[in-house]
């Protein structure tokens, strides 16, 4: 009987150990879990910058070629305006 007693008694203390064991791992399974959850959540907001700078990006390239097309044609209506002038004479 003594046998079967110790023999219950490892068995309940493996079990426990195991338990103890598993109940580790799911807590650092819930850890990373979580941390990846906030990762997560700091890549979609730096995704979002990223979008949000190219957005400008895009702004400002259209509008640089607005302005150098404006540019282009001041300088020829500035040009045409000195010819203009040349034909006067005072």
């Amino acid at each position: 009987m003594t046998n079967t007693i110790a023999l219950l008694q490892e068995s309940i203390d493996a079990i426990l150990d195991g338990s103890s064991q598993s109940l580790v791992v799911k807590e650092q399974m819930e850890g990373i879990a979580f941390s990846v959850h906030e990762q997560q959540t700091a890549i979609d907001a730096i995704s979002h910058s990223i979008q949000s700078i190219a957005d400008v990006v895009e702004t400002n390239a259209a509008a640089s070629e607005e302005t150098a097309a404006i540019s282009t044609e001041l300088i020829n209506r500035a040009n045409e305006l000195e010819e203009m002038v040349h034909k006067f004479k005072l």
